[in-house]
């Protein structure tokens, strides 16, 4: 997963002027696949699964599968038994 956790404004003048920052929070039992995208501020919420290439641009649910660019919530998912992992 590519981490990126500051940004900018788009127009060129200000390019430059107002770089932010904003951690990625990614709970526990969190899986990610490959070429996924973690955009600044996010939270991905524990037990999730993160398809290939998503790009997370907003706050995952807990227990929710995501995929593509928009994150899109494709299912919600049971919390896990009292097993642990």
């Amino acid at each position: 997963m590519t981490l990126s956790t500051a940004g900018h404004p788009v127009e060129i003048d200000e390019r430059y002027d107002f770089i932010t920052h904003a951690p990625i929070l990614i709970e526990d039992d969190v899986w990610i696949g490959a070429a996924a995208t973690g955009t600044p501020g996010v939270t991905i919420g524990r037990g999730s699964v993160v398809g290939v290439g998503a790009v997370v641009a907003k706050d995952v649910p807990p227990l929710s599968v995501v995929t593509a660019t928009s994150v899109v919530e494709r299912e919600r998912l049971r919390p896990a038994s009292t097993a642990t992992f």
